[in-house]
């Protein structure tokens, strides 16, 4: 019966959802240019060398990435 507990934790556990800091601090690879009006975009934040930076890309950028200045901040300390 303990068995079968461990088993179920290791199982369950990795499936539930990132609460915080789950998205990415790098660069991602993004349709270069800027957005012309009415052509969908992706806005994200990302780490420059002192402060989180707002970046819009044309098209759909693919992966988690941070949507706030704040979230940004926290999650990517590392990069700043």
């Amino acid at each position: 019966v303990i068995a079968f507990g461990y088993i179920f934790l290791a199982v369950i556990c990795p499936l539930q959802a990132c609460k915080r800091c789950c998205g990415v601090c790098s660069k991602p690879k993004c349709p270069p240019g800027t957005p012309t009006p009415g052509q969908r975009s992706t806005t994200l934040y990302l780490p420059n060398p002192k402060k989180c930076e707002k970046i819009t890309y044309p098209g759909v950028c693919k992966g988690k990435y941070y949507t706030s200045s704040n979230e940004c901040t926290d999650c990517c300390k590392s990069y700043l």
